[in-house]
């Protein structure tokens, strides 16, 4: 059963949803800390030592589809993420708050915060901080 982000999700996701130029229409509830399912890009943020980029991606249609044997497959391209399979490891650490997510391809580790409608990943160095926000979407 499909159903439209205003019935299942909280008036906070909706608001949130509102501001972005295509907002998914479907999304689906899941448990906090669960990964496994597929979930767009509706939004980047850099960060570095001289300015900060908000980007709205939402009509840009990144899909990332983690299954369970840990590949992950990316739908789409931006310039920070290639279409394509990868393989994946998510470490949960309720110490912390947050998961760890290693990517095949990328050398450093993202944090990854999951809650029912949506996922952040977080990456830092010295010089930049880039933070991606997901909706599920299946």
């Amino acid at each position: 059963m499909n159903l439209t982000i205003r019935e299942i999700a909280p008036t906070k996701i909706n608001k949130y949803l509102a501001k972005l130029k295509c907002p998914p229409t479907i999304t689906l509830r899941g448990q906090n800390e669960d990964i496994i399912g597929k979930w767009e890009l509706v939004e980047s943020h850099t960060i570095d030592e001289f300015c900060s980029l908000l980007e709205d991606n939402s009509c840009d249609t990144i899909v990332f589809e983690f299954a369970e044997n840990n590949t992950l497959k990316i739908t789409g391209t931006t310039k920070y993420w290639k279409e394509g399979v990868y393989k994946y490891s998510y470490i949960l650490d309720k110490n912390r708050n947050f998961a760890e997510l290693n990517i095949e391809g990328f050398d450093k580790a993202f944090n990854c915060f999951v809650a029912r409608y949506k996922m952040k990943l977080v990456q830092s160095d010295s010089r930049h901080e880039r933070k991606f926000f997901f909706i599920r979407i299946k």
